[in-house]
């Protein structure tokens, strides 16, 4: 890469959150894969307005540009195969919101999982999709891979709870990036969840334009009692209370739940 190129992308970020020792390169030339592959440059943007404008810098070069979170993944997401620019999102680790009345969570794609999960169980929320590693992963990364987890069967995955994006425009705009809804609160998917877990109560979920990087929905309340089953393969029936703490000591359950009704108390 040429070096006034890495000059005018180190202005856009500050020299600081650019690496461009080759050692420091390699630390981000794999994932959870057995794939490597050195990228030109390794940036940490901090804003949206940073991203677009590096994406724009991409277009105009023709270079490649892949984006990163923790590098968990195992599906070589996060992999330069053909060299260019790391994105790498975790300066941008900011919840922005939780709104307990609308069911909507507003965060950066930097954002931890298991982070996520804790605020929203602060709130008296449960965030359901539990990739195993949801202590260092981002949300980011588990939109950009479909990331699950034990209770995928009950719950879904990751996509099922994304309601909106804000995504970068390779167009030379004033703004660089746009809201992109993926749904909307008509659709039949919220429909449904909101026939199985509203329980009749007038739950509702909106979208609210404003400088979103990334929004959430649908934070199911906690039930009372889930199934799990024990390491020695016992299935039993606990509160999720005890569920978590036991599971996130490692001495209790392995995730399980069961898709029908009657096997699950709500």
């Amino acid at each position: 890469m040429q070096p006034g190129l890495i000059q005018e992308i180190a202005a856009l970020v500050g020299p600081e959150h650019v690496l461009r020792e080759e050692e420091a390169r390699w630390t981000y030339a794999y994932d959870a894969t057995d794939l490597t592959a050195l990228p030109d440059l390794v940036v940490f943007p901090g804003s949206a307005a940073e991203v677009a404008a590096i994406v724009r810098l991409a277009n105009r070069y023709r270079f490649p540009v892949i984006p990163r979170g923790a590098g968990t993944n195992q599906v070589g997401a996060a992999v330069p195969l053909q060299g260019g620019v790391v994105l790498a999102l975790t300066r941008m680790n900011r919840i922005l919101e939780i709104n307990p009345e609308d069911l909507v969570a507003v965060v950066e794609p930097g954002v931890i999982t298991g982070h996520l999960k804790q605020a929203a169980a602060e709130k008296g929320l449960y965030y359901p999709p539990d990739p195993g590693s949801q202590d260092y992963c981002t949300i980011g990364g588990n939109v950009a891979t479909g990331a699950g987890g034990a209770v995928a069967v009950q719950y879904g995955v990751t996509r099922d709870y994304v309601l909106g994006l804000e995504v970068v425009d390779r167009k030379e705009s004033p703004r660089g990036s746009k809201l992109v809804f993926l749904r909307t609160p008509g659709s039949e998917e919220l429909l449904e969840i909101k026939e199985i877990y509203g329980k009749g109560d007038e739950r509702r979920t909106e979208i609210v334009a404003g400088e979103t990087d990334l929004e959430l929905e649908d934070m199911i309340a906690e039930e009372d009692m889930v199934i799990a089953i024990t390491k020695s393969g016992y299935i039993k029936r606990l509160p999720v209370t005890a569920y978590r703490e036991q599971r996130r000591g490692g001495i209790g359950v392995m995730g399980m739940e069961l898709k029908e009704d009657d096997y699950i108390e709500h």
